[in-house]
């Protein structure tokens, strides 16, 4: 008959359990550091090949899924023609593994002529993947890390996924362009604007993209909060952008694009869609909201754009004619003056 454990066998069986798993903790610590020491100093090695325009050997340091798509003699061609350019520095403030790929948070200065009086500073992350034994460098870089979302009210979230899955759906919209919806903190605010994106860096920062919305929005249905979320999303993006790779849009510029994606937004609602958008239109319009008379004018732009260039396709005679349109439509407003100091 079996009578059980002993009260000495069960301490001694606790004690071998915590003994086990401290072993396992510490072997994990230990296997973790070496990991992220390994992953520096293959970037520190890469890094200092692309300094010296050793291609040769720095191709080496690529996954085998970047190599399959370009051979070394392509990978070193793709250099030719490009400027002269001295990286002066490169920070590595943090890193993170996820099982077998590891992301490098990285800030580095880029000398734009010898005495680096001109120059970028530029922050990114760097994606590496753990094969056969060693770190590979294996892009395309990610510009967001989280894994969920900010807290925020959920007609946001809602909005923010009529707006992806539209685009991916009817405008060929790639995954990755909406890598950074996850570091979106959407949050109302009694701000005098109906949404507006704040480039300021004690408000944003490569991982939190702060958009604030007029409290008015509360009572708004998801379609047009999704079509002025569309717009201020541009926003956020040109700023991972000039953060990333140094590329900074003028003022205008960077307002033409977030109208230019409202417009891509519009144009990919479904049948069901629209028609609830015509509904409202056709109140008349000086009785709708700002957002459908921005609508309203977009598609007069692009109805324009589609006549004058006799097609239907996005190409570039449309969107001379469109953007042309845009930028009038920008620099007579008064808010838009304001903003990017055009008077």
């Amino acid at each position: 008959m079996n009578k059980g454990f002993t009260k000495l066998e069960i301490i001694l069986f606790g004690i071998i359990l915590l003994f086990i798993v401290g072993y396992l903790l510490i072997n994990f610590s230990s296997l973790s550091g070496n990991n992220e020491n390994l992953l520096r100093q293959r970037f520190n090695k890469f890094i200092s090949l692309l300094d010296v325009k050793n291609y040769t050997e720095s191709y080496n340091f690529y996954s085998s899924s970047i190599k399959n798509k370009g051979t070394l003699e392509e990978y070193i061609k793709s250099f030719e023609g490009s400027s002269d350019i001295e990286r002066q520095k490169v920070n590595i403030n943090g890193i993170t593994i996820k099982n077998n790929i590891g992301y490098l948070d990285t800030s580095s200065t880029i000398c734009e002529d010898v005495n680096c009086s001109t120059k970028k500073e530029l922050r990114n992350y760097k994606k590496w993947v753990f094969e056969n034994g060693n770190w590979f460098y294996s892009p395309p870089n990610p510009r967001c890390l989280r894994e969920e979302m900010y807290d925020m009210p959920s007609e946001f979230k809602r909005a923010l996924s009529l707006i992806k899955q539209r685009l991916m759906d009817k405008a060929s919209g790639n995954e990755e362009n909406f890598d950074f919806f996850n570091c979106l903190d959407i949050q109302y605010s009694d701000l005098e604007e109906e949404g507006v994106f704040t480039f300021n860096t004690e408000k944003s920062s490569i991982d939190k993209l702060s958009i604030l919305v007029n409290r008015s929005y509360i009572s708004s249905d998801d379609l047009l909060t999704a079509f002025l979320l569309s717009h201020e999303m541009t926003h956020a993006n040109d700023y991972l952008t000039q953060i990333s790779d140094g590329i900074k849009f003028g003022c205008v510029e960077s307002e033409v694009k977030a109208f230019t994606m409202q417009l891509f937004l519009s144009s990919s609602l479904t049948e069901e869609e629209m028609k609830t958008i015509n509904l409202k239109l056709r109140e008349g319009y000086g009785n709708i909201n700002n957002q459908l008379k921005i609508m309203w004018d977009l598609l007069t732009y692009r109805d324009y754009a589609r006549k004058m260039c006799n097609t239907f396709d996005y190409n570039d005679c449309f969107f001379k004619y469109f953007n042309k349109s845009v930028e009038n439509m920008i620099k007579s407003n008064p808010y838009y003056q304001k903003q990017c100091n055009l008077n």
